[in-house]
C-alpha cells in the first residue's frame, strides 16, 4: 500500500470513531445541552478531504472550508494551520473571567472560510492580522460552528483577506447563503437601519439592530455609534456569527460603520456638495460665529499649520492637527484621511490647505480631508500657556481650546494611572488641575509615571477622546520634568506614530539625558530561524548584559515576551537563585534552538513562544515587578522611545557600546567587539544596531567591561 492510499485509509478509520463520539463522550460548555446544526449530508463522505494527515496527538489537520462545509464530523480533534485572526478578543460569556474568544479566516477568504474559536480557560493573547495554528475539537455549540482551542501558536502576521460583498437578505437568519458565510469576514452595502433597538431573548436591548434585508447587526465588540430609524448606512463591515437563535453580524468597532446621511428629528444632515470658501478654524470651531458651518459641509481651510505630526487615528484613517498661524482659542482641529489616500506624511511646522467634510465625532471636532496640499515648511507656532485646571474635563476652556497646541507650567503628577479603579491602564496620567497627559504620540516618560513627579511644563495639542479633554505631548522635548533642560518647542518632523499600549512601570528614570546602563540590560536579540518562516523559531535568543562593576543578584527577576500589539507578557525565563557577574552574560534561548558551540544558561519551550520577526517586545522585571529594561523591535509597540528595526534573517538587534558604535564595530573582529553593551539613553531606536550574524554569548563567555561613559 503506497504511503497516500495508507493515510487515506487511516484517516477514514479515525473519522468513524470521531464521528462516534457526540453519541459516548459530548463535550458542552457550562453544563448546557449542545445543538447540533445538519450539515448536508451529500457532503460527508471522506473522500472529499483528500488525503488525511493525522498528528501525533491524534488531530486531524484540515482547513476551516472543511470544517464549515461539512467534511468533517463534529467532536473531531482537528488542526488548522496558517489561518488569520480577523477580530479582537472578546468574552465568550459573562462568566469568562478573560477574553477567551476571536474569529479566524483562511487566507483566500470566500465561503466557508471563517470560524469562531473558543479558547477555554485560557486568555486569547492574539490580535487582528496574526497568523496562527490552532488546535482542538470542532464543534456545534447551539447551532454555531466553532473551534473549542485547546492550543493556540501564533507564527507570524499576515494581510486579512478582503470582505466579502454580501446581500444582507441572503446571509440574514434563514437566507440562502447565512450557512456558507457564517465566520467570515463580510460587507454590507447602501442600507438602511430599520429597527433601531431589536430586544434580545431576554426582552432587553443589547445595542442590537436591524438594517435593509432583515440582517440584525449584534454587538459583541464595543462602540459607539447609535443605530436610529433611518440612519443611512454607506457601508457596515463585520463577522457573521449566529447566537441566540439568529444570524448577526458583528462589527468589530466604530471603523466598520462607515454612516452616510443621520436621521436627526426628521431631517437629514448629510450637507450638500458645495464647498464653502473663507472659512477658517476659528469660524469651525466657535459654534457663535456668523461663518459657523453646518455639521457635514464641505469645507476648505488655507494656509493653516500643522502641530501634531501624523499619527494612526484608526485602522483605516491618519490624523494630524492643525492651527491658524495667529493661534489662540478656537485655532486648532484635528484633521482625518483615509490611509490609502495617498496623502502625507506631514510634518510639525508643514503649511497646508484643506479640503474636506467638518464633522463632530462624538463630541470631537474634526476635518474628514479629501484634499491637503502642503505649501510651504518650518513655520514655528508657540504654544499658549493656560492654567491646567481650565482646559480639562469641564473646565470652562476646555471647548476653545480643542485642538490646540498648549503649554501648562509648574505642575506635578497626582495619578500615574487616572483608570486604575476599573483595573484598565491607557498609559495615561494625570496632572495638576485634573487634566490628563495621553499617549497618542510616542514619548518616554509614559513608561515611567510616578506620583508626586514635577514638571516645570508639558507642552501638547488638546483633543477631546473617550468622554475626556486630555493632553497630547508629541515627543520627549515636550515634556521638562523639574530641573531638567529642553529645548523651545519648535518644528519637528516626528514620522508616523502609532497609538498602541506601551508599557508602564514605577522605575524612577524620568526624561533626563541618561547615556549609560544603571542596571542589567538586554543586549541582543534573535528572533525566529531562518528559512522557517516563523514557524520553528529554532534558533531565536535573548542575550542579558551586566554592565556595573559589581555582581548583580537575579532572585526573582523574570525575562518576559509580549507579542507587538499583544496585552499580555509572557514568562521567558524566572531566575531563581541567579546572579550574574560584572560584564557577564546570561542567553536564554528556545529549547530547540542551534547555536553552535554556545549553550543557553536557561531554555524556554520553542512549542509555546516564537520571538515573531516582523516585532515583538523583551522586557526584564525584577522582583517588585518593576522594569529593569525594555526592549521593542519592529512594530513592537512598548519600546523604551522608538522600536529598532527588525533583525535581518540570521542576524540580530544589538545593544551598542558607546553613542559612537556602528553594526562594523559591535561584530565580532570590530573595534567594540569586546567593549560591553553599556549605551542606554532609553530609546531602543537609538541604542541598538544590527548584525547581519547573530552572536549570542553565554555564561562562561569571557567578560567584557562596558566602556560606556556619562
Amino acid at each position: 500500500m503506497n504511503k497516500g492510499n495508507l493515510f487515506k485509509f487511516l484517516g477514514f478509520l479515525f473519522l468513524i470513531v470521531a464521528s462516534l463520539v457526540p453519541y459516548y463522550c459530548g463535550t458542552t460548555r457550562d453544563n448546557e445541552a449542545s445543538h447540533v446544526k445538519p450539515k448536508d449530508a451529500s457532503i460527508m463522505d471522506v473522500s472529499g478531504v483528500g488525503d488525511v494527515e493525522i498528528t501525533d496527538g491524534g488531530y486531524i489537520v484540515t482547513t476551516i472550508y472543511n470544517i464549515q462545509n461539512g467534511s468533517i464530523p463534529e467532536n473531531s480533534l482537528i488542526e488548522v494551520r496558517d489561518v488569520v485572526v480577523t477580530s479582537p478578543t472578546f468574552k465568550s460569556s459573562s462568566k469568562s473571567t478573560d477574553n477567551d474568544s476571536f474569529f479566524v479566516i483562511e487566507k483566500e477568504g470566500g465561503k466557508y472560510s471563517g470560524i469562531y474559536v473558543f479558547f477555554k480557560n485560557n486568555k486569547a493573547d492574539v490580535a487582528i492580522g496574526d497568523l496562527v495554528d490552532i488546535r482542538g475539537t470542532y464543534m456545534e455549540y447551539f447551532n454555531n460552528s466553532q473551534i473549542v482551542a485547546t492550543e493556540v501558536i501564533k507564527k507570524g502576521t499576515s494581510p486579512l483577506p478582503a470582505p466579502v460583498d454580501v446581500d444582507p437578505a441572503k446571509v440574514k437568519t434563514g437566507g440562502e447563503e447565512s450557512e456558507s458565510y457564517e465566520g467570515v469576514l463580510v460587507r454590507i452595502l447602501n442600507v438602511d437601519v430599520t429597527n433601531d433597538s431589536v430586544l434580545g431573548t431576554d426582552g432587553k436591548p443589547h445595542g442590537d439592530f436591524e438594517v435593509t434585508g432583515g440582517l440584525i447587526v449584534g454587538k459583541i465588540f464595543p462602540r459607539n455609534y447609535r443605530a436610529k430609524n433611518g440612519d443611512h448606512l454607506e457601508s457596515v463591515i463585520g463577522i457573521l456569527n449566529y447566537s441566540f437563535d439568529q444570524m448577526r453580524l458583528q462589527p468589530r468597532d466604530d471603523n466598520d460603520i462607515i454612516v452616510g446621511s443621520i436621521t436627526d428629528g426628521g431631517m437629514d444632515v448629510s450637507g450638500d456638495t458645495s464647498v464653502t470658501t473663507g472659512l477658517t478654524i476659528y469660524d469651525i470651531q466657535d459654534v457663535n460665529s456668523p461663518k459657523h458651518p453646518s455639521e457635514n459641509s464641505t469645507v476648505r481651510i488655507e494656509n493653516v499649520v500643522v502641530t501634531g505630526g501624523q499619527f494612526n487615528a484608526s485602522k483605516n484613517l491618519y490624523g494630524i492637527f492643525v492651527q491658524e498661524k495667529n493661534g489662540g482659542p478656537y485655532s486648532g482641529i484635528l484633521v482625518v484621511y483615509n490611509q490609502t489616500s495617498g496623502l502625507g506624511p506631514f510634518a510639525i511646522g508643514d503649511v497646508v490647505t484643506i479640503e474636506g467634510t467638518y464633522k463632530e465625532y462624538y463630541d470631537m471636532s474634526e476635518i474628514v480631508a479629501t484634499n491637503i496640499t502642503k505649501t510651504d515648511s518650518g513655520y514655528k507656532i508657540e504654544p499658549a500657556v493656560v492654567d491646567p485646571a481650565s482646559v480639562a474635563t469641564g473646565g470652562p476652556d476646555s471647548e476653545k481650546y480643542e485642538g490646540v497646541l498648549i503649554k501648562v507650567e509648574n505642575v506635578e503628577v497626582i495619578s500615574a494611572n487616572p483608570d486604575e479603579s476599573m483595573e484598565k491602564d491607557y498609559k495615561e496620567f494625570m496632572i495638576t488641575g485634573n487634566l490628563r497627559v495621553n499617549d497618542k504620540y510616542s514619548y518616554s516618560y509614559t513608561a515611567h509615571r510616578r506620583v508626586g513627579d514635577k514638571f516645570d511644563y508639558i507642552i501638547g495639542i488638546l483633543d477631546y477622546d473617550f468622554s475626556n479633554f486630555k493632553l497630547n505631548p508629541r515627543s520627549d522635548d515636550d515634556l521638562a520634568l523639574a530641573g531638567s533642560v529642553k529645548p523651545d518647542a519648535g518644528p519637528e518632523d516626528t514620522g508616523i506614530q502609532d497609538t498602541g499600549d506601551q508599557d508602564a512601570s514605577t522605575s524612577d528614570t524620568g526624561a533626563s539625558a541618561k547615556r549609560c546602563a544603571n542596571n542589567v540590560v538586554i543586549s541582543q536579540v534573535k528572533t525566529s530561524g531562518p528559512g522557517d518562516g516563523g514557524v520553528n523559531h529554532q534558533d531565536e535568543f535573548i542575550e542579558i548584559y551586566n554592565p556595573l562593576t559589581t555582581d548583580v543578584d537575579l532572585n526573582g527577576f523574570k525575562l518576559q515576551y509580549k507579542s507587538a500589539t499583544g496585552t499580555t507578557w509572557k514568562d521567558l525565563a524566572v531566575f531563581s537563585g541567579k546572579t550574574i557577574g560584572a560584564g557577564k552574560f546570561l542567553l536564554v534561548a528556545s529549547d530547540a534552538a542551534q547555536l553552535g558551540n554556545v549553550t543557553p544558561d536557561i531554555t524556554y519551550s520553542s512549542s509555546q513562544l516564537g520571538l515573531a520577526v516582523s516585532g515583538g517586545n523583551v522586557r526584564i522585571i525584577d522582583a517588585s515587578s518593576n522594569v529593569v529594561d525594555r526592549v521593542a523591535w519592529g512594530n513592537g509597540d512598548s519600546p523604551e522611545g522608538k522600536p529598532v528595526a527588525p533583525p535581518v534573517t540570521g542576524g540580530s538587534i544589538i545593544r551598542k557600546a558607546r553613542a559612537d558604535s556602528t553594526a562594523e564595530s559591535m561584530k565580532s573582529g570590530g573595534a567594540d567587539e569586546k567593549s560591553g553593551h553599556g549605551y542606554d539613553t532609553d530609546n531602543n531606536a537609538s541604542d541598538f544596531v544590527l548584525l547581519d550574524v547573530a552572536e549570542p554569548n553565554n555564561s562562561a563567555s569571557d567578560p567584557e567591561p562596558s566602556v560606556c561613559v556619562e
